[in-house]
């Protein structure tokens, strides 16, 4: 069957996002006049148009979208759909909406999330891609993550450690915010103190409130990117940039990133990663 007009509801997270990439190459790789029209959190689906043909994007929240949590929704023109979500009711609506549907589980039973993903389809995993284009001897360092149990607490002492560093806080601050970046000491002038509206990092340039595409472009143009398990973290290493992803609390032989030049470092306590092994490992990184 030759599809051209594709839709795909995929609702997560950037890390949970950039797993899918590898079969929506695969998929656009079997049918080469495949356009993607993405469903989701709009603004995490943005970059998906650095890697495959995306003909629209919109939020699921959005009408008719939203719609399909409750009733089918007549004028859809797609040749089939795919739907990664658990929750059945939108592949049902848009069964009666008619639209061929295939809906598979989003998260793996057994090994890599991408893979699983790559499985739902029968699709073979395809090369790794290669965006990265340095122009600057810039390290970039991210110390959040979606929760403070994966901020690896020793960032102040990498910071002081090395030259050309650029801290990344690309989320607008607050709690939220503040929350992820725990990696810095609250005790520290690093970290703002309640009230204040941004970090005071006099040594080192940071960049703050970034959108994603500003991200993207920082991220290609690097030396080399550290961070935790984040979504930034996994964009960088899926783009080909030297990424050192520091895990702790998540095996990643399942959600670990995947990249042409990432490196992991786990270990059970992610407190027990030291300075000097990330330093090494930085030294030891292919630029």
């Amino acid at each position: 069957m030759k599809i051209r007009n594709l839709l795909v509801v995929r609702s997560c997270a950037i890390g949970d996002f950039v797993f899918n990439l590898p079969a929506l190459t695969a998929l656009e790789r079997t049918h080469s006049d495949a356009r993607f029209t993405l469903v989701g959190n709009a603004s995490t689906l943005e970059f998906a148009r650095e890697f495959v043909a995306v003909k629209k994007i919109y939020s699921i929240e959005s009408p008719p979208w939203s719609r399909l949590f409750y009733e089918p929704v007549s004028g859809l023109e797609f040749d089939s759909a795919i739907v990664w979500m658990k929750d059945e009711t939108i592949v049902g609506n848009l069964r009666l909406s008619g639209i061929p549907v295939i809906r598979r589980d989003p998260f793996p039973a057994h090994g890599h999330a991408a893979d699983h993903l790559l499985r739902t389809l029968n699709l073979d995993r395809p090369p790794l891609p290669d965006l990265w284009a340095p122009d600057s001897n810039d390290v970039v360092i991210h110390p959040g993550s979606g929760s403070p149990k994966k901020n690896w607490p020793h960032f102040e002492e990498l910071v002081d450690r090395l030259p050309n560093v650029v801290v990344f806080m690309p989320l607008p601050l607050g709690e939220a915010a503040r929350s992820a970046g725990e990696g810095f000491r609250s005790s520290s002038n690093l970290w703002p103190s309640p009230g204040t509206s941004a970090l005071r990092l006099p040594r080192r340039p940071m960049l703050e409130n970034l959108c994603l595409s500003e991200v993207f472009r920082h991220l290609r143009r690097c030396r080399a990117y550290i961070g935790n398990d984040s979504g930034i973290t996994h964009l960088a290493a899926y783009l080909g940039c030297p990424t050192i992803a520091l895990f702790g609390p998540t095996d990643p032989r399942v959600w670990g990133p995947i990249g042409c030049r990432a490196r992991i470092i786990w270990k059970s306590k992610l407190e027990d990663i030291t300075v000097d092994e990330v330093v090494q490992s930085l030294h030891a990184t292919h630029t």
